[in-house]
């Protein structure tokens, strides 16, 4: 098999985008822990004394002003933050600081890969007794099933506590409306009515100059293969993190994709659409989620799946040269079994760890209750809907964002609220403040209702992405098999294979370690239940 560039740093990549709980250990190093619970606990916030403490995260150009809310918290728990802030490369900065030994008190994650790789080399250290002691208000947030997700399943034990985001609802598919007007057509919701409209789409050509692209892909996630998940939703195979590599049956059993017992069906289903010119021809060769949009701004693609932001933003671009143009958020594709569903957003990201030198130093306990703070009433509703007076003011007692900050993310982020950094809980509440900029559901206009019908029709279809999980098998061997499956995978599709012969290369694919591969994911998903 053809041996990746990327190899095994592929994984690392893709959880960063959609910052999904992968459950993973390994290593010969003991990790950092405090077996002793601690002894005694700090006197509740603020604290009695100035606590000073450091902490690493990556510096976003979104946040240029987040010293309004940092210097907030600051104030309130009567503490001195350093803040290490990384402008690019913080995988890369990350990778340094370990190797160097001179560690921040808390550290800001991307995924749970790098989390772990700080524990394999002492340098995160074991939160569990710090979170019975010191973390009354994340034991409240987290559910005793969310609880089992923050474990390390080979050892049982947190090292990290993650970001919240109460908001399930991400991506919605989306379709000319306007062209399907045009055309006499309704609005597709199953399988066959949907092949039947893109079919439709090809022959009329509404873009003129047999330019239509019916399917144009996923102008959110990474391009590839992802610009065909919802018909994999539509055969009842839903996606873990980013990938497309492993799925849930309906009987909770975590195994690959390629052995779905309804894969072949998608498959052979792929090929047709493909064959018929009703999915990009050039899905594989487009890189980026922009690369995708631009299909969509230039007024060619049909279809697709958007961020429901996107598809209003889209919708703006099209109007400029016609005013009837939009891009319609629809339901999920309803498949032949039955399956309606959509992925959501993962519910926790990016966790934040405590570093073996703060617990040296006597001050993990206090950055631990730095860190729980984040979790409680006064810590969500400074970080959600800022400062009283500046960013909100109160009505019947609840926050309600004021002045530019009812207009979008760009000014709230501006000043360091739902910053998706050490630690987070983002509140639905202050997401459909933002996102009404004001106004109340029915005032809205056609255009500024696409992100809220685009988020809350789907939510009956919403499905949290499965755990990515990895193995010793996986990190040993997954770095060939599975590029090779998806070599072939997509050669099956476009027509250069045989669907029998991508099943020649599965059961190539499973002696050569695929079934090794399964069997510890399998396990590792057990433990976890």
């Amino acid at each position: 098999m053809r041996k990746p560039v990327l190899g095994i740093l592929l994984l690392s990549a893709l959880l960063l985008v959609v910052g999904a709980f992968p459950a993973v250990a390994t290593g010969k190093s003991e990790p950092a822990t405090s077996t002793k619970p601690p002894a005694a606990a700090p006197a509740a916030l603020p604290y009695a004394e100035r606590f000073e403490m450091s902490i690493m995260r990556p510096d976003l150009a979104a946040f240029d002003n987040a010293a309004v809310i940092e210097n907030e918290i600051d104030r309130r728990l009567n503490m001195k933050t350093t803040w290490i802030k990384v402008s690019a490369n913080y995988l890369e900065k990350l990778n340094v600081t370990l190797a160097s030994g001179d560690l921040p008190d808390m550290v800001y994650m991307q995924n749970y890969d790098q989390l772990y790789q700080w524990v394999r080399e002492g340098a995160a250290i074991d939160l569990t007794n710090l979170i019975a002691k010191y973390g009354a208000n994340i034991n409240k947030r987290f559910s005793a099933d969310d609880k089992k997700l923050m474990k390390n399943p080979l050892d049982g034990k947190v090292y990290g506590v993650a970001g919240i985001v109460e908001l399930k609802e991400l991506n919605t598919l989306g379709i000319r409306k306007d062209w399907l007007d045009n055309l006499g057509l309704q609005i597709p919701e199953t399988l066959a009515e949907w092949e039947n409209v893109l079919r439709q789409l090809k022959a009329k050509d509404p873009a003129g100059n047999q330019s239509t692209i019916p399917w144009g892909g996923n102008t959110t996630d990474l391009a590839g293969l992802a610009a065909l998940r919802p018909f994999y939703e539509a055969y009842g195979i839903m996606m873990e993190g980013a990938h497309l590599r492993w799925t849930l049956t309906k009987d909770n059993k975590y195994i690959s994709t390629f052995e779905h017992p309804r894969y072949r069906e998608l498959l052979t289903t792929l090929r047709k659409l493909y064959a018929d010119g009703l999915i990009d021809k050039e899905f594989m060769v487009r890189k980026t989620p922009l690369e995708v949009q631009q299909l969509f701004h230039s007024g060619r693609a049909a279809a697709g799946v958007h961020a429901a932001w996107t598809a209003q933003q889209l919708t703006n671009t099209l109007i400029t040269t016609n005013p009837k143009a939009v891009i319609l958020p629809v339901k999920p594709i309803k498949g032949p079994y039955g399956d309606q569903m959509l992925r959501g957003r993962p519910k926790y990201f990016n966790p934040a760890a405590i570093s073996i030198k703060a617990q040296k130093a006597g001050k993990a306990e206090k950055v631990m209750q730095r860190l729980d703070w984040v979790y409680s009433d006064g810590g969500i509703e400074l970080l959600n809907f800022g400062i009283e007076g500046i960013h909100h003011k109160k009505v019947d007692g609840k926050p309600v964002l004021i002045g530019e900050y009812t207009k979008g993310w760009a000014a709230l982020r501006k000043d360091g609220l739902n910053p998706f950094l050490i630690g987070f809980y983002w509140s639905l509440d202050a997401y459909k403040q933002s996102m009404l900029s004001g106004k109340k559901l029915e005032e809205l206009t056609p255009l500024e209702r696409i992100p809220y019908d685009g988020l809350f029709m789907n939510t009956p279809y919403i499905y949290t992405p499965l755990l990515t999980l990895v193995t010793k098998a996986d990190q040993e061997l997954g770095a060939d098999i599975f590029p090779f499956l998806e070599e072939n995978e997509v050669k099956a599709i476009v027509g250069g294979i045989t669907i029998d012969q991508f099943f020649q290369a599965l059961e190539r694919a499973k002696k050569d370690g695929l079934d090794k591969i399964s069997a510890e994911t399998a396990e590792q998903w057990k433990r976890i239940q």
